[in-house]
């Protein structure tokens, strides 16, 4: 995840209590990434692999969340198995022009990877950081919370920000609209 905060606007305004969960059924589709142990980030080789079946059938495989728009977002929630503990992901059922997807890793077991991704989609959901349209974005309190998405097959780099994914331009067009404020940068490992 990368903050970035202008000037001396340290506020970020939330909706308290409004994201809300209720589980359903199905599993998302095994996907490869890295997880974090310790604040360190380690590589997992080739994808997760097939989701686990958990055994006494209690875990979530859906579930959905209210964003302090109103707006409601429905997860795939997938359970992995690794060999330093469990991974849990949950990735949004295509919206419109927006898409989440959040990992949770434990060492210990499943339900504080799923506690984890639930606290990750709950603090995400919390704050819309753009307002506007595309093209005519900016940002809806100076703060601007998102993470760093990089495409191997097209070589580029863009932004994930409120689930919809800005390219360097559009990111650039939002940063010109503050030429002459001062900024701090700040990377995530979250």
């Amino acid at each position: 995840m990368a903050v970035i905060t202008s000037g001396s606007i340290g506020w970020v305004p939330s909706c308290h209590g409004a994201c809300k969960s209720k589980p359903r059924a199905t599993l998302a589709p095994p996907l490869s990434h890295t997880v974090g142990r310790g604040g360190k980030t380690m590589p997992i080789d080739g994808p997760l692999g097939p989701p686990k079946q958990h055994e006494r059938g209690s875990f979530p495989k859906r579930e959905e969340y209210t964003d302090c728009a109103g707006v409601e977002h429905v997860f795939e929630i997938s359970l992995h198995e690794v060999p330093t503990g469990w991974v849990v992901m949950a990735t949004e059922v295509e919206g419109e022009s927006s898409r989440y997807e959040f990992k949770g890793f434990s060492p210990v077991n499943e339900y504080l990877a799923l506690a984890a991704v639930r606290s990750k989609i709950r603090r995400a959901l919390a704050v819309k950081y753009l307002e506007g349209s595309p093209g005519r974005r900016s940002l809806s309190h100076d703060v601007m919370r998102g993470t760093i998405l990089y495409d191997s097959e097209a070589g580029c780099i863009s932004v994930l920000v409120d689930g919809q994914v800005l390219s360097l331009d559009e990111f650039q067009e939002i940063l010109a609209q503050y030429e002459g404020w001062e900024f701090n940068l700040e990377i995530i490992d979250d």
